[in-house]
């Protein structure tokens, strides 16, 4: 009876220990915090508020870049990007009904954000994102103005050392007239083209000073400073011969 005590009494002090050293990897554990009934679930690539306060996404462009001309038509996106900065950048769009209009939210994980109506008209993509101006470098030309619409599902392609090694995100907007839904995104430290290039730009050879600039109402929707939103880049325009080889003007 004794020796059944005692056994019993060391197996106890041996739980006991072993409580013990789990509870501070316990404590480092987040608190769980209960589902929204009322809101889609976030998944967990859904971005997350940085807590240094920095953008969640940033326009990128190259100091300068170059494209070649045919019969007065360049074919280029310009070399802008859009980085992801520090959580995946999501974008959900679905209608109701094919005779409603798309709704789109950014989705992060304190809740859904809704963009403005009529940021979408299709599922291509954004509507009017990028404003753009192209000056002649020596004033000699007209000023192009241009506003284009840009899909997140662009090439993408890591920017940062630390980044995720894949992108969990489709390659284009591709749709048809039934879709009903589309998921937009750019993974973490990932960068992706906005500006395609199924539209020439109508420009002659030479030299210009190209200006940037996410539209307002998007910045405004996803918090984005004038530093994040503007980007100047040169563009040389050569013209192209018959040779495949291009001509700088």
């Amino acid at each position: 009876m004794i020796r059944s005590t005692s056994r019993s009494t060391r197996r106890s002090l041996a739980l006991l220990a072993s409580l013990a050293l789990a509870l501070p990897a316990v404590a480092q554990l987040p608190a769980a915090t209960a589902a929204d009934p009322g809101r889609t679930p976030v998944t967990d690539r859904a971005t997350a508020p940085r807590a240094d306060g920095a953008a969640p996404v940033t326009l990128w462009a190259p100091k300068a870049v170059t494209a070649y001309s045919y019969r007065h038509r360049a074919w280029t996106d310009l070399g802008l990007r859009l980085i992801a900065q520090g959580a995946p950048f999501e974008l959900w769009s679905t209608r109701p009904s094919y005779d409603e209009p798309i709704q789109t939210v950014w989705r992060t994980a304190t809740g859904d954000v809704p963009l403005p109506a009529g940021s979408m008209t299709s599922f291509s993509g954004l509507d009017r994102f990028l404003s753009i101006t192209i000056e002649p470098a020596k004033g000699r030309g007209p000023t192009l103005h241009l506003n284009r619409s840009a899909c997140l599902n662009g090439w993408s392609e890591r920017v940062r050392p630390d980044a995720p090694a894949r992108s969990a995100y489709p390659q284009g907007c591709w749709y048809n007239p039934f879709t009903l839904g589309s998921v937009q995104g750019i993974q973490d430290g990932w960068a992706t083209p906005i500006l395609a290039q199924e539209r020439p730009l109508r420009l002659e050879p030479g030299r210009y000073r190209v200006t940037a600039t996410i539209a307002p109402r998007y910045a405004a929707a996803f918090g984005l400073s004038p530093a994040d939103t503007t980007r100047t880049t040169r563009l040389t325009v050569s013209e192209e011969d018959r040779g495949g080889r291009g001509r700088v003007a």
